[in-house]
């Protein structure tokens, strides 16, 4: 297991699992497989299984869930490994002529791996081998996604070395690597075994599944270049394998937003229905009270209609008026009746109604001369709440001499 806390890394990962399988092509032409399983968890990197020396595919397909993609690595007989200067504009099939004279590009793949500023490392092997391979794997449905030849891709482990313990020369399948600080500088084949591999944390991996456990990595992790050699199928299988993995994540996201749209409608759909039954309930049971209120607006409003009509809303000033009338009374006219807003009755056979004559004044009374009521008529038309003054009645008795008046008067 190995740990990553860097965004940048956690970025590239393209899958919870992945298969780095090697396979190892002998001179009889046989072959044989190790195989590593790295499963992502957070920000782990952690081997869920592991097995080698496997000679059938068929025992791949048993042990292994073939929906994983696969990155594979040649490794063995039948594969050339040359160190070159690097010169501009050398093409891959300049690169293949220094190796092979005259043989041609087309019955080969070539990988190129940077070794330092001033050179590479560039593998080949003929396409009749890695093919059968290919062929076979996905007849077994696997997904080869990538592809890469010899212990190259060792140096994707960089990132993971325990320094201390791991010096800066290692012996990977038969080669012995010469390690600079992010590439591979030298190569060169050796009978000394391999040894086990201490990691950062000082766990430690086997010889017999480095190769393939730094291969299945760099679906995780670029450390500088990714090692592979340029195959046409395998770049195919990796744009397929991808667009599979996008249709298959927005199937399932649109199949989760649509699920949960659902429930979150019928959630909504329950709440407001037993709000909406609720509240129809409550205006059940308030009808009868929304028609007496109702009733009672409208009795309310014709009695202010009344009372607007009456004057009795304004301020009250009939002591105001009574006084201002009898204060300026000739001692020769006697009242008899003061009326401020007299009522009056309409009567029908269904009900009597009363009603008040607004800024209206009633006065009777009796006096012996019409020119002092005349007069005092005149002084009540100067006041400045008066707005007219009228002789509703007048009778004069000859035998008594007196006469009874009415007098209207209209308040502004």
């Amino acid at each position: 297991m190995f740990s990553f806390a860097s965004p940048k890394l956690e970025g590239l990962l393209k899958s919870k699992s992945v298969i780095g399988l090697e396979c190892i092509l002998s001179a009889e032409g046989t072959r044989q497989f190790n195989y590593v399983v790295l499963k992502k968890e957070k920000n782990r990197l952690i081997t869920d299984s592991s097995a080698d020396s496997l000679n059938d595919i068929g025992q791949l397909k048993t042990a292994l869930d073939v929906s994983f993609p696969v990155h594979l690595v040649f490794n063995g007989k039948g594969i050339i490994h040359k160190k070159f200067p690097l010169s501009p504009g050398e093409t891959d099939s300049s690169l293949l002529n220094k190796i092979f004279p005259a043989a041609n590009l087309n019955d080969f793949y070539l990988q190129q791996v940077k070794s330092d500023e001033a050179s590479q490392i560039v593998s080949v092997i003929r396409k009749t081998i890695a093919d059968l391979v290919f062929h076979d794997l996905k007849q077994a449905g696997f997904s080869v996604i990538a592809c890469s030849l010899g212990p190259f891709c060792f140096q994707s482990l960089f990132p993971m070395l325990d320094n201390d313990s791991t010096g800066r020369e290692v012996v990977v399948s038969g080669y012995k690597l010469s390690l600079a600080a992010d590439s591979i500088s030298d190569f060169e084949p050796t009978d000394i075994p391999n040894s086990d591999l201490i990691l950062t944390g000082g766990e430690k991996l086997k010889q017999e599944f480095v190769v393939a456990f730094a291969s299945a990595v760099q679906y995780f992790i670029a450390f500088g270049e990714e090692v592979a050699a340029g195959v046409l199928s395998v770049q195919e299988n990796r744009d397929e394998f991808r667009q599979m993995k996008l249709f298959k994540t927005a199937g399932l996201s649109a199949l989760i937003f649509f699920v949960a749209a659902l429930i979150i409608n019928f959630i909504l759909f329950m709440h407001y229905s037993g709000k909406h039954n609720e509240y129809d309930g409550k205006a059940s049971m308030n009808q009868s009270l929304l028609l007496e209120y109702e009733t009672l607006k409208m009795e309310v409003g014709k009695k202010q209609a009344f009372l607007e009509k009456s004057g009795l809303l304004e301020a009250s000033r009939t002591s105001f008026y009574a006084d201002k009338i009898a204060m300026d009374v000739p001692e020769s006219i006697q009242l008899a009746k003061l009326s401020i807003f007299p009522s009056e009755k309409r009567s029908n056979s269904d009900e009597q109604d009363i009603s008040f004559i607004p800024k209206t004044v009633l006065l009777s009374g009796s006096c012996k001369k019409s020119t002092e009521l005349n007069e005092w008529m005149g002084v009540l038309k100067k006041k400045e709440w008066v707005k007219q003054v009228s002789i509703a009645n007048y009778t004069q008795d000859k035998s008594e001499n007196t006469g009874t008046f009415s007098i209207e008067l209209m308040m502004k």
